[in-house]
């Protein structure tokens, strides 16, 4: 039987209100404050530290990368002329960014986002392939919760992003020599990489000679590029430096800033912090190793996932590095409680509420993630995919016409010499910064959603004689994924 015109119409409309949505947002984004001279201002920075090791000087040194940012015109630092925002990630970061800050920033900043974005793009595509992530759920996690705050800030989301989806794969694929080198890439966020790296030490024998080689070419390389005492500062002083001037930041969500704003001083914020670290990075492992039979993968993502809750420095850009780990998990559910859980953490994982509730034009783009997660998770339930856009709807209009009052401007500091390193003059610039109930509050339900994935992925991993839940949405999954191992070699 020929389908009927009503029946394709039906099939779709799901289709067109999509594509309506998105150029809704469209329009609505070319509007907003994040289109606009001076944006990725991350990335500018980034490229002020390649000028600095250009120029043969101490990349993390306070000048002349505050010359620089001033004069291309870094907004972070526009209105205090001792300001620098301060550079800590690790020395084999420094060459390409050197490569990237040898074309006209204009240049530069189109090639670092055609770089991010295919990234993202290779992401994705890697979640389908390999773990039969169906496509538009994939796009929609991780379009909006990484792409946007990455691209918009010019930061290195949707590179670690693709660095812990690729180990992943490879483990899923039971490629483990492979899996450990590309583990070492996820060290292009230390934080993210240590968890993955101890994981596939631990549970992963034939990747444990690739990933230490990979590691200790990565340390050569830093070493080559600043200097022994230049990485030995930002282990021991760069890092806790930054840490206690974002204790106070709009976009942390460490367990150091919620320790900071109960009122802990400062360094036992960051104590703190560091604490859950260590706890975290237990749990981690304990999941990885937990999962190693069910879904090699889950050694890459689960890790990286726990390494987002908790911590001394946790940037809003970083959380999009646990979705994948809610992804996969999707189909592998047997109860209506995992399948809540797991599903609660996915929709609120996807979106940055930070940026939704702050910005009236990512409302549409919000709206829209939301439709398509929905859809998809519950099988294409009209009911339940107009209840859930309906009620964001209604949380978020107030909220975006009632925006928090603009924050104070630190006192500003006489002077902040050049030879400084650029972590501790940020620490000087922002040490007293102060947040507000506001900044609290619209990290909740992204907590939320991180306990959820943790709390989901502890519970699946008990083993269990409960029948299926029928209900659950039919999503498909590679053959090999439902398929007990024999383990990881």
């Amino acid at each position: 039987m020929h389908p009927t015109p009503a029946s394709r119409l039906r099939r779709a409309l799901p289709l067109v209100l999509v594509v309506l949505g998105l150029i809704v947002s469209a329009i609505e984004l070319a509007h907003s404050p994040y289109v606009r001279p001076g944006a990725l201002l991350d990335a500018r920075g980034m490229i002020c530290v390649g000028q600095a090791a250009n120029a043969g000087r101490d990349p993390y040194a306070t000048e002349p990368e505050r010359t620089c940012e001033h004069a291309i015109g870094v907004s972070a630092v526009s209105d205090d002329p001792q300001a620098v925002m301060g550079f800590a990630l690790p020395g084999y970061l420094v060459p390409p960014l050197g490569l990237l800050a040898r074309l006209p920033l204009d240049d530069a900043l189109v090639v670092f986002l055609a770089l991010a974005v295919t990234a993202l793009a290779a992401a994705i595509v890697v979640l389908v392939r390999a773990f039969r992530v169906p496509p538009a759920l994939a796009t929609a996690a991780l379009a909006f919760a990484v792409g946007f705050p990455t691209l918009s800030l010019g930061q290195l989301g949707t590179f670690v992003l693709l660095t812990v989806v690729a180990t992943a794969a490879a483990l899923h694929t039971r490629r483990n020599a492979l899996a450990g080198l590309l583990g070492a890439t996820t060290l292009v966020e230390p934080h993210v990489g240590v968890f993955v790296g101890l994981a596939l030490l631990v549970w992963v024998p034939r990747a444990r000679a690739t990933f230490l080689a990979g590691t200790l070419a990565l340390v050569a390389l830093a070493v080559a590029a600043t200097g022994l005492s230049s990485q030995l500062q930002l282990v021991l002083h760069d890092l806790r430096f930054v840490a206690l001037a974002e204790l106070h930041q709009g976009q942390q969500y460490s367990a150091a800033y919620l320790a900071a704003w109960f009122g802990a001083s400062p360094n036992a914020a960051v104590d703190v912090g560091a604490a859950s670290t260590a706890v975290m990075l237990g749990v981690g492992v304990w999941l990885a190793g937990a999962w190693r039979t069910r879904e090699p993968g889950g050694i890459a993502l689960l890790p990286a996932a726990c390494a987002t809750l908790g911590g001394a420095y946790i940037h809003s850009t970083q959380i999009g590095v646990a979705i994948p780990a809610a992804l996969v998990l999707v189909p592998l559910v047997r109860t209506r409680t995992e399948r809540a859980l797991v599903m609660v953490a996915l929709v609120l994982l996807a979106i940055p509420w930070f940026d939704a509730a702050l910005v009236k034009q990512l409302l549409p783009l919000t709206l829209t993630t939301l439709a398509v997660l929905v859809w998809s998770l519950t099988g294409g339930s009209w009911a339940r995919t107009a209840v859930a856009v309906a009620a964001c709807w209604l949380v978020l209009l107030p909220i975006e016409n009632h925006p928090p009052p603009a924050p104070v401007p630190p006192p500003r500091v006489a002077s902040a010499p050049g030879d400084l390193p650029s972590a501790q003059t940020w620490l000087l610039i922002h040490g007293n910064d102060r947040s507000d109930l506001w900044h609290l509050l619209v990290k909740v339900p992204t907590w939320l959603g991180l306990l959820a994935l943790v709390i989901a992925a502890g519970a699946m991993a008990w083993p269990s004689d409960r029948k299926r839940d029928a209900a659950r949405p039919s999503l498909a999954r590679g053959p090999a994924a439902g398929t007990p191992s024999t383990g990881i070699r």
